[in-house]
């Protein structure tokens, strides 16, 4: 588990799953974007056995807003996980002002996005109407044998601490 410093911020926000499920470790909690961000990723890393490094510029108490892009990221860090052939996942979070900005990026395997057949609906679902619903945008750049990068961006609606 990765070590993390106490920030105060507005109650706790329960880390769920995509589906809406409880996350793999009841009782986790964060309070930031940056917590949730780590939260995600120790679970990615223990369900999928591959290691993630966060990188954090900035942090804001979690709502719905930064849920959505935690839970979108998520999914990002799962898909590479799952199918990019790596042991290492890059994920970068940002927030200036009212922005946040995540990145999840693998060197793996890549693929063509045309390729991606109807009834998979993590990319569509999971991670760009997610992030439509909540007001932001998700981006989804990859080359057959360079990898993969999310870049999702949305606003959210209280100034970074």
């Amino acid at each position: 588990m990765r070590p993390s410093s106490p920030r105060m911020a507005p109650a706790p926000v329960n880390i769920a799953t995509p589906d809406g499920g409880a996350s793999a470790n009841p009782g986790t909690q964060a309070t930031t974007l940056g917590e949730a961000l780590e939260a995600a990723a120790d679970e990615v890393e223990s369900l999928h056995g591959v290691r993630i490094d966060v990188v954090k510029v900035g942090d804001c108490p979690m709502n719905d807003t930064a849920n959505a892009i935690t839970q979108a990221a998520r999914e990002a860090m799962v898909n590479a996980a799952k199918h990019a052939g790596v042991d290492g996942i890059s994920v970068f979070a940002e927030v200036i002002g009212r922005d946040i900005s995540v990145f999840v990026r693998d060197r793996g395997v890549g693929f063509d996005l045309s390729s991606i057949a109807d009834d998979r609906r993590g990319i569509s679902d999971s991670i760009r109407a997610r992030m439509e619903r909540a007001g932001g945008r998700a981006s989804i750049s990859s080359t057959p044998g360079e990898g993969t990068e999310v870049e999702l961006t949305i606003a959210v609606a209280v100034a970074a601490p």
